[in-house]
């Protein structure tokens, strides 16, 4: 069996139980407020999102961005075909339209 190797001082590596290195785990405030709790992120963890998904994975908390569900505001505003040998591609059998 080899050696185990030690992370170099300052890596911000540490092995994990498999013997391969992992980042370094920080670590956040939990604030409870009455029946809440907020978690105030240290630097490098912010999130692109005001709002995110939550969910549970064994013990842990998983927060995750959540998506936009609509197009950005002007994104069809901006696309444009300039290809005069695009052809638009069968649309098969569309419903009728309702007159607004």
């Amino acid at each position: 069996m080899p050696p185990r190797e030690l992370p170099l001082p300052n890596s911000g590596l540490v092995p994990d139980l498999n013997l391969r290195y992992a980042p370094r785990m920080e670590t956040a405030t939990v604030i409870t407020e009455g029946d809440r709790q907020t978690v105030r992120l240290p630097k490098g963890y912010h999130l692109p999102t005001p709002t995110v998904q939550i969910r549970h994975e064994g013990d842990a908390v998983v927060l995750e961005p959540l998506k936009p569900q609509a197009w950005p505001a002007g994104f069809f505003d901006q696309i444009h075909i300039t290809d005069p040998t695009f052809e638009r591609p069968d649309q098969g059998v569309l419903p009728p339209v309702n007159p607004l």
